[in-house]
């Protein structure tokens, strides 16, 4: 598994077991051996309905309403009415074009459609029924890496675990770039955009898309929200479990998030922007850091129907094409994020990582080309990275990509966070730890405009680094 335009470095502390291999889930070699758990639906598609068929139930109740946000018992009950019969009429629809028994799962509150597994015949079959929408068939098999989402990066292991336990000093010479303060039990990174001490807005969640979650970690304990925690992903019970993380990506993110250190003063632990917040785990990257856009949608779905105005989704995945612009992606997809943002939902996405050979950049750097985080709209955020140390924010990452989607700046280079093991942490680098940091201070706001902005200037392009 290669993947040469979106890259993220991690420098990892993980322990040896002697009754156990040790997992090196970022070594290229190793990457090579592992195998998406997508590759073996050859032929799975995403059917969105055409407007004729229906409205999704979004349109009709939107969560940002007056009677959504009270609450209101009559409203609830008309949603949940309105959405069995939509189900009922779509579950007919596929019933009577005999694609009923090839079907995964069925949408109807962000969008009207289902996942399944079709054919050509079923596909033309499909098209001529008039209540397709138009490229709503969209193909969701495996070509190439940069043709589905993957998460923004592959980790690259080295070093020894830190463990819980460790006792905390900055200074050992094996350790060189912790950049974690002591005092607030943090990364250093988020001094520079947080004055200590955030919380939560009352109700608000925070929705974590990505490899799940390492929920027997003692800094991810009290944030996670078990009953509503989800896995979209088709693997054995440890795939198929959100509390379980094979990858290491989405433990790390959700530390940032959330993370509350429950340990002795004196030892490792790791608080998150706003410690202790509620996180749901939406398990749609597998162990090699694979997804695609048919389980992502019926995630979408899955938060719209369970969420409320306000909250924060976080994605830090990408579907990266230099060749095509960001008006090019199919225009169903990209429905799906402009509804999102007219419910209130804020949408944080990562910009992407370019591949570094000495210090230069291998690819372009244009966030443009890299899909969802090339879209600007009202509610969805693109977030580039930084680097700094304790004292001070050094400028805009080598590999950070930026351009027009990009406002907002926030660090993300030697990143420490949770693990995936229950008594260690680990080190990241790379713009899904920045696009963690900033949905943990919207966890906080009101708005945006809550932020205090210092202004990054680098060519023509001004990009700003929050602060609340």
């Amino acid at each position: 598994m290669k993947n040469k335009k979106e890259k993220e470095t991690k420098s990892s502390k993980k322990r040896s077991d002697p009754k156990k291999p040790e997992k090196e889930m970022g070594q290229k070699a190793k990457l090579k051996k592992i195998k998406s758990l997508f590759e073996f639906k050859k032929n799975t598609h995403i059917v969105f309905m055409d407007d004729s068929f229906g409205r999704p139930i979004v349109e009709e109740f939107n969560l940002n309403s007056k009677e959504a946000i009270a609450g209101d018992k009559g409203w609830l009950i008309q949603r949940i009415r309105s959405r069995n019969e939509l189900n009922k009429k779509l579950k007919d629809f596929t019933k009577k074009q005999r694609i009923n028994k090839n079907v995964l799962d069925y949408f109807v509150d962000l969008s009207i459609g289902f996942v399944a597994e079709l054919n050509k015949s079923e596909i033309k079959k499909l098209e001529k029924t008039g209540l397709i929408a138009k490229d709503g068939i969209v193909e969701n098999t495996l070509v190439e890496i940069n043709g589905r989402p993957i998460q923004q990066g592959r980790p690259i292991q080295q070093g020894r675990p830190i463990q819980q336990g460790d006792q905390i000093i900055t200074s050992a010479p094996e350790f060189p770039s912790w950049f974690f303060d002591e005092n607030g039990r943090s990364t250093c990174g988020i001094n520079h955009v947080s004055s200590g001490n955030l919380t939560a807005k009352t109700g608000r969640k925070a929705w974590i898309l990505d490899s799940g979650v390492n929920a027997q970690h003692p800094d991810l304990q009290t944030c996670i929200d078990l009953n509503l925690s989800r896995s979209f992903i088709n693997g054995n019970d440890e795939e198929d479990n959100p509390l379980v993380d094979l990858n290491g990506h989405g433990s790390h993110l959700t530390g940032l998030v959330a993370g509350k250190a429950l340990s002795e003063q004196s030892v490792m632990g790791v608080n998150g922007v706003v410690p202790g917040a509620p996180v749901v785990s939406l398990k749609v990257i597998d162990n090699a850091g694979s997804s695609n856009w048919g389980f992502i949608t019926i995630a979408l779905n899955y938060v719209v129907q369970h969420g409320s105005s306000g909250d924060v989704l976080l994605m830090s995945f990408g579907d990266y094409n230099p060749k095509r612009k960001c008006v090019n992606f199919n225009q169903n997809i990209r429905n799906l994020f402009s509804t999102l943002s007219q419910n209130n939902l804020k949408v944080v996405m990562s910009a992407g990582n370019c591949e570094l050979d000495n210090g230069i950049c291998k690819t372009g750097r244009e966030a443009s080309y890299n899909f969802p985080g090339c879209q600007v709209n009202g509610n969805l955020f693109t977030i580039g990275a930084l680097d700094f140390d304790c004292q001070t924010v050094q400028g805009i990452a080598k590999y950070s990509f930026k351009g027009a989607p990009v406002k907002y700046m926030v660090p993300g280079s030697n990143i420490l966070s949770t693990s995936t093991e229950s008594l260690e942490y680990e080190i990241y680098s790379g713009t899904s730890m920045s696009a963690a940091i900033f949905a943990g201070l919207l966890m906080a706001v009101d708005s945006p405009a809550d932020f205090r902005l210092e202004s990054i200037i680098e060519g023509n392009d001004e990009y700003f680094k929050p602060f609340f």
